[in-house]
This record gives structure tokens, sequence and C-alpha cells, in this order.
């Protein structure tokens, strides 16, 4: 019995994954951290650039003020005639 636990610690078949299972769970453990740390200032934020959205009114007047502006002619720079 002694012989195979020493032969099993010996072993190094299974480095690799217990290495990349140790590597995944601190990235899943840092992720999850910063989600925690930043979830709820950007649901605040979200609720007020809705607020903001809901109560902002759109000037319809467009059309009309573009019809009824003046019509600036601007003098052309370069008035010599085209050969």
């Amino acid at each position: 019995m002694v012989a195979t636990f020493k032969s099993f610690l010996a072993d190094e078949h299974g480095a690799s994954t217990v290495s990349w299972v140790v590597l995944t769970a601190a990235c899943m453990s840092l992720a999850l951290g910063t989600i925690a740390l930043i979830s709820g200032s950007v649901e605040e934020n979200g609720i007020a650039a809705g607020t903001f959205m809901e109560t902002y009114e759109i000037n319809s007047d467009f059309d009309t003020m573009a019809a009824n502006a003046p019509v600036v002619v601007a003098p052309d720079p370069d008035p010599s005639p085209i050969n």
C-alpha cells in the first residue's frame, strides 16, 4: 500500500490538468469579483440614462426653422474663370 501511495505521489501525468483547473478558477474568481464591484454603479448609471431619455424632449421645429432661415451665399474665393 505504501509503495502504491509513493508511486501516486511521484506520478506527474495529471499535473498540467491541475494547473489549468487552478488557473481557470483564478480567472473566474477575478471576473466574478470585478462584476460584483462594478454592477452597482452600472445599474445606477443605466437608470439615470433611462430617466434622462424618458424626459428628453425632441425639438420638432427644425423643418419650419430651416424653411424660414435666410440663405447666405458665400463669395467665390477664386473669381477667375474656369478654362
